[in-house]
């Protein structure tokens, strides 16, 4: 029965899925340009369903994933690099990635592939799983295991929503949350679990999603700290890339601030234990950690509630607990912007959808162009804005002449 199936499967791979064909793992995904990835899916996503209509097996999971395990598959050096799938039930696809294509139609019967990832299957099944909620505490072992062994490996868990309503999973979540791990976690909310969702979480998440704030600013760099405020590359760029977010805020918002993000918090106490032992007598308010300046490191341990003239011998357990927190999480309260000058990035314009950027032409009024700060265009400075005016200009010019742009 399983030859049968593995037979029938390969006919109709070679007939309607040609480049599906040519992968037999994630290595040979990632050999192709990135313009191929949407064929790749769409042959893949008429594969599962070609086969799972013919010989059953679970439906709407695998479909829902089809393009999230092609792209992570791209992305990371899997097996190497950890992928989790929780429910299993959405391991179809990774299972066709995987070298397992010509296999999928004899899944669920004697002899044939498991319906969930099993780690006696593949090497790219990390975790070996019967239902549900349990990626996040594997995920979270995976990733201390690869601290503690200096690993660079990457690990990621995707988790259903109806499986992330689960005590365990948020157990593992609040775990996680205390420590700066490599873990990308992916919450794939199709709102279904065996049936429809149901209860506060599936409520929170459809508010969550529909929100007006659901894509938070993040910004990594540079921090200038002045007597009148925050300012550098970072803030730059975030004030420019969340123009339109911050300006309905009335720039009055909370801004969390990690001081040191290239270490996590097992390094930070292995540091603390490091000057423990090595500085025992020396106070902690004049012995800052990595680069922080004087200042700064002094505000910090005094913010965290350490004493002046505690030394690192006699720092307590909660003393450190709170400065490792302050470190890693600094909340700040803008209470609007520099009274000095105006916006130094704007956005707001022609809607860019309304234009065909081949020739700066309206795609709403014929023959009417536009070009430079007409258009809704941000940048994070002024060269860039100049430069978009400079292009945008220089394609609209050419068109009204009726001639084609070329460059030399």
């Amino acid at each position: 029965m399983h030859d049968v199936a593995k037979r029938e499967v390969r006919l109709m791979d070679a007939a309607n899925c040609p480049l599906l064909r040519s992968i037999d793992s994630p290595h040979d995904l990632r050999r192709l340009p990135l313009r191929a990835l949407d064929r790749v899916a769409s042959e893949l996503r008429c594969y599962l369903i070609d086969t799972v209509c013919q010989k059953g097996g679970h439906f709407a999971a695998g479909l829902g994933v089809v393009e999230l395990a092609v792209a992570l598959h791209y992305v990371y050096q899997t097996p190497y690099d950890r992928l989790l799938w929780d429910v299993g039930h959405q391991a179809y696809p990774h299972k066709v990635l995987t070298g397992r294509r010509e296999g999928l139609g004899g899944i669920k019967l004697k002899g044939g592939l498991a319906p969930f990832p099993a780690r006696q299957e593949s090497e790219y099944d990390a975790f070996g799983v019967g239902h549900s909620s349990t990626s996040l505490s594997a995920a979270f072992g995976m990733a201390i295991a690869a601290t503690r062994t200096a690993t660079p490996r990457r690990i990621v868990a995707v988790i259903g929503d109806g499986a992330m309503s689960a005590g365990i999973a948020f157990e593992a979540l609040n775990h996680i949350g205390s420590m700066n791990l490599d873990i990308l976690i992916v919450l794939n909310d199709n709102d279904m679990s065996i049936s429809e969702a149901t209860g506060a979480f599936s409520n929170y998440l459809a508010e969550l999603l529909s929100g007006q704030y659901y894509a938070k600013l993040r910004e990594r760099g540079p921090l200038l700290i002045t007597h009148n405020g925050i300012s550098g590359p970072a803030v730059l760029r975030l004030s420019a890339w969340g123009a339109r977010t911050l300006h309905e805020k009335a720039y009055r918002f909370s801004l969390r601030v990690n001081w040191l993000p290239e270490l996590n918090e097992v390094e930070l106490r292995t540091e603390f234990q490091s000057r423990r032992q090595t500085e025992s007598t020396r106070r902690v308010n004049n012995s800052p950690i990595c680069a922080i300046p004087a200042r700064l490191w002094e505000k910090l341990v005094s913010n965290a509630g350490i004493f002046p003239k505690t030394t690192w011998t006699s720092l307590t357990r909660a003393g450190r607990n709170e400065l490792i927190r302050h470190l890693r999480v600094t909340e700040l309260e803008v209470d609007g912007k520099s009274l000095n000058k105006e916006e130094f990035v704007t956005c707001g314009g022609v809607r860019l959808r309304e234009i065909n950027f081949k020739t700066m032409g309206s795609r709403i009024t014929p023959n009417l162009y536009f070009a430079g700060e007409l258009l809704d265009i941000d940048g994070i400075t002024g060269g860039f804005n100049f430069q978009a005016a400079w292009t945008t200009g220089w394609i609209a010019g050419h068109a009204m002449a009726g001639v084609e742009p070329t460059i030399t």
